[in-house]
């Protein structure tokens, strides 16, 4: 199945455990979570984000209900749909950021309710059903994504801005001219650096 919703406590899956989907937890309690040997110590709800085969090791035993929503990238193409949810590098793939987006309770309270209709969803069978779920599926990765952002816009002390870096800047270059333009010169021409500076970075 290219989606799935299970419910999991800590106290089960103490394994490290990695998988070849995309997966977001929505913890409702305090949990310590270890993702790629960073240990992260989560005291309000908050949906936790990973890539494909990212290494978590849930750190304490505990009873609670863990949601944990996997999709595959055949799906649900995050780098398909950067446009509509911003999330690849603000939510899935970037280091240099928390990997999880703390809930108000009135967020909580959405999240929720938007996995309970995509688990009806995929109960039902219908026709349309996948059309349906990718679409409560972009809602969440939107509203989690509109929340990272508004947090590091609030925390000048977070340095890196995820759109305006020199490296997204690259990417989007590229897309847009690889083409037609090979030519290193271009691209630091573009970026407004010599070069040298465009060799090293």
């Amino acid at each position: 199945m290219l989606i799935q919703i299970n419910h999991i406590t800590t106290e089960t899956n103490q394994d490290p455990q990695h998988k070849a989907f995309y997966q977001v937890f929505l913890i409702q309690g305090p949990t310590k979570v270890i993702v790629d040997f960073t240990t992260y110590e989560i005291t309000t709800p908050a949906l936790l984000f990973l890539s494909p085969y990212q290494h978590i090791t849930w750190a304490g035993k505990s009873s609670e209900v863990i949601t944990q929503l996997l999709f595959h990238g055949d799906f649900y193409c995050i780098e398909y749909h950067k446009q509509e949810v911003a999330c690849n590098g603000l939510l899935f793939n970037n280091i240099y950021l928390l990997p999880y987006v703390g809930l108000s309770p009135e967020s909580l309270e959405e999240i929720e309710g938007i996995i309970l209709k995509i688990e009806k969803e995929l109960d039902d069978h219908s026709d349309f059903s996948e059309a349906v779920i990718k679409a409560y599926l972009q809602v969440i990765l939107a509203l989690s994504s509109k929340v990272k952002k508004s947090y590091i816009e609030d925390n000048t002390a977070i340095v890196l801005t995820v759109e305006n870096n020199e490296g997204s800047e690259f990417q989007k270059l590229l897309e847009e001219n690889f083409s037609q333009e090979k030519s290193v010169n271009f691209y630091a021409e573009k970026l407004h650096l010599s070069t040298d500076s465009f060799s090293k970075k």
